[in-house]
């Protein structure tokens, strides 16, 4: 009988790094992330529509991941303008984020939306209509691991794909732990 060799055939799109400020009026730069799994989202905090509905359900992730120490959540502000470090800070304040394990970023247009949509494969740019809902992005939670490759795209307003997300960032944890791998022929030992 011939042995058949497993071969893995996904490709990974993998995060540029940019630089951005944070609530605290820190910066940060996405390539510090390396080394922990992390959710990314695009928002506003004067948005009336998903975003909300997209922080809520983030509030619920930070939660169960809570004591995970290489775990983050980073929501990127598609309006810089209005959302000054101070306006992302009352956000934060309002969804309960943790400092330190849940990010809100404000940077450029420029930065934010090439990010977007080359980065994350997401939309976010200005609705030429403006009005309360004065920029068209996603309602996508992206799910990034430890090396910076995208993983999956979960719906933020579905509760169903939000448990979905968590099913398997409890992979990706598990996938990183010392000692731990699907793969029996390559479990690491101590």
């Amino acid at each position: 009988m011939k042995k058949v060799k497993k071969v893995l055939d996904s490709t990974y799109r993998v995060i540029p790094n940019y630089k951005f400020q944070t609530q605290s009026g820190d910066s940060l730069e996405l390539d510090s992330l390396h080394g922990n799994i992390y959710v990314a989202d695009f928002f506003f905090a004067t948005c009336p529509g998903i975003c909300p509905k997209l922080s809520n359900s983030l509030e619920r992730v930070q939660q169960a991941f809570v004591r995970e120490t290489n775990f983050k959540i980073v929501s990127f502000s598609v309006d810089p303008a209005k959302d000054s470090v101070l306006s992302l800070r009352k956000y934060a304040a309002l969804h309960n984020a943790i400092p330190g394990k849940w990010y809100f970023l404000r940077g450029s247009k420029e930065d934010i939306f090439g990010l977007a949509s080359k980065g994350f494969s997401l939309t976010a740019k200005d609705d030429e209509d403006g009005g309360p809902e004065a920029f068209i992005h996603s309602e996508k939670l992206v799910l990034v691991d430890q090396s910076g490759n995208i993983r999956g795209y979960y719906s933020g307003v579905d509760t169903n794909r939000v448990n979905k997300l968590l099913g398997d960032i409890v992979l990706l944890l598990r996938d990183t732990e010392d000692g731990f791998s699907f793969d029996k022929k390559t479990s690491k030992t101590k």
